[in-house]
């Protein structure tokens, strides 16, 4: 069995698992984010296993709209862990981006943490996935929202305090409306993520089952190309790390999955 095929087995039993518990009544909190994860890397087996671009979509959706529920309840009142809700955890809202699914992903965006957790998260992070926040719900309302992200990335800024960071110049761009800037920060995006990748491959705690997914298929790189591309920017067909079929199809859907336990 190769790995991509443990990796699909294994998060299959975690989906099926989780989704009882989530019915039972059973570590809430916990069962969503579960299913969040498993739907979501799910999504990228069936891409390279199957070469199933519906399925990819319709995985990343269900992936979303276990965040949007999770965010829903603890807005009621669910107990979660502060750590589960903080804006860098929530990988179904990158989900829904690169699904294309944009009216959940600003239903997610309106409840995503509106300040970074500095016990848990790094600053940067937060303010890539702030930003993608801005565009969601902007492009959502249909009218100009990049004055919106001015602030996010006047902080970005400072941050970075005079260091370079692709991801922040490839949103800058984004921003702009800066076709060739969007194009040669986004190559280093890329670039940087291969060598984070590279460099993962010889770490202890490497695991293959999750390189068999995450090392093939950037979920993050294609939510902000999707941003990009809805903002007017011309892109390319292919990318490292972002295959033709990732983008070949984009959701149909205009908010949840309601099989998304499946």
């Amino acid at each position: 069995m190769s790995d991509l095929e443990d990796c699909e087995q294994s998060f299959s039993y975690l989906l099926e698992s989780a989704a009882e518990q989530l019915r039972s009544g059973v570590d809430v909190a916990s069962s969503f984010q579960a299913i969040e994860t498993a739907q979501r890397v799910l999504a990228t087996c069936a891409l390279l296993g199957q070469a199933d671009p519906d399925l990819f979509v319709e995985r990343l959706d269900r992936s979303a709209t276990a965040r949007w529920h999770l965010l829903r309840q603890v807005a009621a009142g669910t107990s979660c862990e502060p750590r589960g809700i903080a804006a860098t955890r929530a990988l179904g809202f990158f989900a829904a981006l690169a699904s294309g699914n944009l009216t959940l992903a600003s239903w997610i965006a309106d409840l995503l943490a509106r300040s970074h957790a500095p016990e848990w998260e790094y600053e940067e992070d937060f303010l890539f996935v702030d930003f993608l926040r801005h565009a969601a719900l902007g492009l959502s309302a249909g009218g100009p929202w990049a004055s919106a992200a001015a602030t996010n990335l006047a902080r970005w800024e400072q941050v970075l305090d005079g260091r370079d960071s692709a991801t922040a110049a490839a949103c800058k761009a984004v921003a702009l409306a800066d076709g060739p800037a969007f194009a040669s920060s986004f190559e280093a995006v890329l670039a940087k993520r291969l060598r984070d990748l590279q460099a993962y491959r010889s770490e202890v705690s490497f695991d293959r089952q999750a390189y068999a997914v995450e090392g093939h298929v950037y979920i993050e790189g294609i939510a902000l190309l999707e941003v990009a591309e809805r903002s007017g920017l011309p892109v390319e067909s292919q990318y490292p790390l972002i295959p033709s079929l990732a983008r070949a199809k984009r959701s149909q859907r205009s908010g949840e999955s309601p099989d998304w336990m499946r």
